[in-house]
C-alpha cells in the first residue's frame, strides 16, 4: 500500500500495518464456515453477522476493527458488508462507526473484493476520514 497519511510517522506505519492485517482478517472471516452458516440463517434485513479484531497498537487511536454483513435478498442470496471502527477520541471517549462499503453482492463477490488492493485503500481512507474528522472536531470544540 502506497498511500501516505500525515498524522505522525508511528501512526502512519501502524495504520498501514493494521489495514493490512484487517484485510487478511476479513478475508479469513468471509471464508469461515461458522460465519457463513450464521449468515445463511439470516433473513433479508433481519440482523447482521459480526466479527471484530482488537488493535494492540499504542500509536493509533483505533482500538477495534470489524466487519458486519447483512443479507439483502434470498434468491439470489445477496449481501452488504460494512467496515466497523472503534476508536478513542482526544476527549478519551470511545466512538463507534460503521460504514457500508459493498452492497447487494454475492458472498463470492465480496470474498473477491476484500482481496483487492482497492479494498485496503478504501479502508485506509475510511480510517483517516473517521479518526481525523473526529480529532479535528474535538480540537475545534476545545478552542471554542
Amino acid at each position: 500500500m502506497s498511500k501516505d497519511i500525515t498524522i505522525s510517522n508511528n501512526m502512519t506505519v501502524d495504520l498501514l500495518k493494521n489495514v493490512e492485517n484487517y484485510a487478511k482478517f476479513v478475508s479469513q472471516v468471509l471464508h469461515d464456515e461458522t460465519f457463513l452458516v450464521e449468515l445463511d440463517k439470516t433473513l433479508p434485513f433481519d440482523k447482521m453477522v459480526h466479527a471484530t479484531m482488537n488493535i494492540a497498537s499504542t500509536h493509533t487511536p483505533i482500538k477495534k476493527m470489524g466487519v458486519s454483513v447483512m443479507r439483502m435478498d434470498i434468491e439470489p442470496p445477496l449481501y452488504s458488508m460494512a467496515v466497523t471502527l472503534q476508536f478513542k477520541g482526544r476527549d478519551g471517549v470511545i466512538h463507534d462507526h460503521s460504514v457500508f462499503i459493498n452492497a447487494c453482492k454475492t458472498i463470492e463477490e465480496i470474498q473477491q473484493l476484500v482481496t483487492e488492493e482497492n479494498f485496503k485503500q478504501e479502508v485506509l481512507s475510511l480510517c483517516e476520514e473517521r479518526v481525523l474528522e473526529n480529532s479535528e472536531l474535538q480540537e475545534k470544540n476545545q478552542k471554542a
